[in-house]
Order: structure tokens, then sequence, then C-alpha cells
């Protein structure tokens, strides 16, 4: 049983005493459905969460015995409550869902006035994403090798933190190209292939209390009573993480659950097509999702323009984003001077600058071997010379 299968559990047993006992099996009825959707344990919490909520604005009211007014009285209490954009939405998307399945699939009476889709005002600006620099920064507030390793992974594969929270040791694999971590999303399972994380992931897992479990969480929770099971850091623990990290790092920019993923995509949309951006972040086929991002990126929009203004551009040389090291082959970031596995030189240019540095010395340790020499010679030949005349 994984963490958030439990902390599911707890959440609706939780229920008991809060509400009364038909609600309760309602939500558990719903949330049968949701298994059947295979929908992620963090997506089920939060439906139970809030429906528990609902319940309690209709008063405890069966849910389904609740007429329009109703549904009304909860939208216009949640808009009272919050101004939360995204508690707004999923108090929304939560109804829409609830009363569909309880309608046999098909949109309820009770929620046809109302939308469930965010408003454009909410997309992110450019400016408010996180850059590599910024990336970088974080990684280096920090001396915990868990928590790098953690910042590394979530920029470098762009997954959700519910994805890669919930990684155990068994789902990192190796291959000849490097690193490759299997994801649980929405979509179903996908394969991530590591490049910028992998040494500071090598790091962490020499660390890991138990790296050599293969259902040992990746991310072990220090904190963990000696009575508690659960070993696994929480999602609610890794945003606090890297909020406080963050400000450490001096960075200003709001941290929230979903930002490595928004900056990474919009990143990587200057690289890929949006049907390869669909596989590599657990988009369905023909999702509009990554035109946003190719939008936020403004690929190849600046460069275009220039050139129907008749400016001519000198082209941009490829800069190497890995190095494989020509002895064990693992592939290294560009950073690195020397293989992290086995410490070898990674590039012509470095052994040049490190044989043109230690020139010197061998010169001077040449020079000194060969003095050094000529007086044991010397001396060698006084010796003999007075035994002779003895």
């Amino acid at each position: 049983m994984s963490l958030y299968t439990a902390k599911l559990e707890t959440r609706i047993s939780g229920l008991k005493g809060k509400i009364s006992e038909t609600n309760i099996q309602l939500i558990k009825d719903f949330i049968r459905q949701c298994d059947i959707e295979g929908l992620t344990e963090f997506r089920k919490m939060k439906y139970v969460s809030t429906l528990k909520q609902i319940a309690l604005m209709m008063n405890d009211k069966p849910l389904n015995e609740a007429v329009k007014t109703d549904i009304e009285d909860v939208l216009i209490a949640v808009r009272k409550k919050t101004e939360s954009e995204e508690t707004r939405h999923d108090y929304a998307v939560t109804l829409k869902k609830y009363y569909r399945w309880l309608n046999g699939g098909k949109e309820s009476e009770l929620t046809d006035f109302f939308q469930s889709t965010k408003k454009s005002k909410g997309r992110k600006l450019p400016e408010e994403l996180l850059t590599e620099d910024e990336v970088n920064k974080m990684i280096e507030a920090t001396r915990n090798t868990r928590d790098q390793a953690l910042i590394a992974i979530l920029w470098d594969s762009g997954c959700r933190i519910g994805e890669i929270g919930n990684l155990k040791i068994k789902h990192i694999m190796h291959s000849d190209e490097g690193m490759k971590i299997r994801v649980d999303g929405k979509t179903g399972h996908r394969t991530v292939m590591l490049f910028y994380s992998v040494r500071r992931l090598m790091a962490w897992l020499e660390q890991h209390p138990e790296r050599d479990n293969p259902n040992a969480p990746l991310w072990w929770n220090f904190d963990t009573n000696k009575n508690n099971t659960a070993k696994m850091i929480s999602y609610p623990a890794i945003l606090k993480q890297l909020k406080k990290i963050a400000k450490k790092a001096g960075i200003k920019k709001r941290i929230h659950a979903h930002l490595f993923r928004h900056s990474r995509a919009t990143y990587m949309a200057n690289h890929l097509t949006e049907a390869q951006m669909n596989s590599y972040f657990g988009w369905v086929q023909g999702s509009d999702v990554p035109s946003i991002y190719v939008h936020l990126s403004g690929r190849d929009v600046d460069t275009a323009v220039l050139k129907a203004n008749g400016v001519e551009l000198e082209e941009e040389e490829n800069k190497p984003k890995v190095h494989k090291c020509p002895r064990c082959k693992t592939l290294n970031t560009p950073n690195n001077m020397f293989c992290f596995k086995c410490g070898s030189v990674l590039t012509l240019e470095k052994a040049l600058e490190i044989e043109e540095k230690s020139q010197p010395l061998e010169d001077s340790l040449s020079k000194l071997m060969e003095s050094r020499l000529n007086e044991l010679v010397e001396a060698r030949v006084n010796e003999i010379l007075q035994n002779i005349k003895i």
C-alpha cells in the first residue's frame, strides 16, 4: 500500500462524525467510480475533502437529494469564502463530476448553469516562471542531498509533484543513455529520461537509508517516527520545503505546486513538437495544453519577425547539454569537468588545460629529479674512490 493510498483511507475514515452515514456512503460510492477510471490517489483525496465541505454547506442534506438552489448556495458560499480561482475551480469541477456520475454519466440539470473551466487570466506570465539559473540557485541554497536531487528532478523531468513524490527506488532505471524514471500520472504510466538531475540523484542514492530496498520510497522522510511505517515525505511537506529553499536562495517568485512543471514545459516548448510534449509531460494526445506553452515560449517568433524585416542572424551554435564520458559512457551535465562516476576528464579542452597547467610542475619535478640523481651519482662515485684509496 502506497503512502497516498493510506492517506486516502484515513481521509475517508475521518468523515465519520463529521457528516451523515448516508453522505459518507455516497462519497465512498463515488470514489469507487474514480478507482474504476484510474484517477490518482491525490485527486481522490481532493474529491473526498471537497465533497465533505459541500455536504456541510448543504447542512448535511443527502447529496443525492440536492436541488438547484442547493448547488447555487454552495457556489455563492465558496465565492464569498475565497478569492482563489484555483479553489473556486476545484469546487466547480467536483460538483460537475459528482452530479454527472449521479446522473449516469450525463450532464446534470443541477450543474448545467455554470462552467468549470478556469479563466484565462489565471495563466502564467513568462516572468512568473523559474529559469534554469534560479533552479541552480535553489540547489546551491541547500546542503541536503535529498532536496538537491528533488529540485533537480522536478526541473529535469517536468513531472507533477505528486508523480515525483510517489517514486520508489524500483522506479529508477539505468540505461546506456543515462537514467530514467517511471512515473504514474493522470494518463497512465510513462518513462522520463533524466539528464540534468543524474549527478544529484546518484549522490542522494549513495546516502539513501534503504537504497538496496526496491520498494523503499525515493524521498525518505528523516522526521518519520520510529513507530510510523510511512517513510515517504508527504506532498505538503515537499511544497513547504521548496518554498523554504526558494526563500533562502533569494527567489521572490511565488512557489506553488505546478511551478516547476509550468516552467519546464515552457522551456521544452522551444525544443519539442506538440505531440512530443503530450507524450513527455503526460497529456493525452490531441490536447491543446502544449499550445499554451508554445505561446509562452514564443517559439521561433522573434527569429521569424527579424528575418521578415531583413535582419540577418548568425546561426547560433548548438551548445552541448550533456557530456558523455569517453571511458565509462556515463552522461554528465555540461558544467561537469570530470565524470561524476569514474572521475575521467570529459572534454579535450579540459584535458589540454590540465596538461598545460601541469607541464611547469612536470618540468620542475624533472629538473629536481635530475639534480638529485646527479647528487646521488656523485656521492656514489666519491664513495667508490674512497674505498679504492683504502
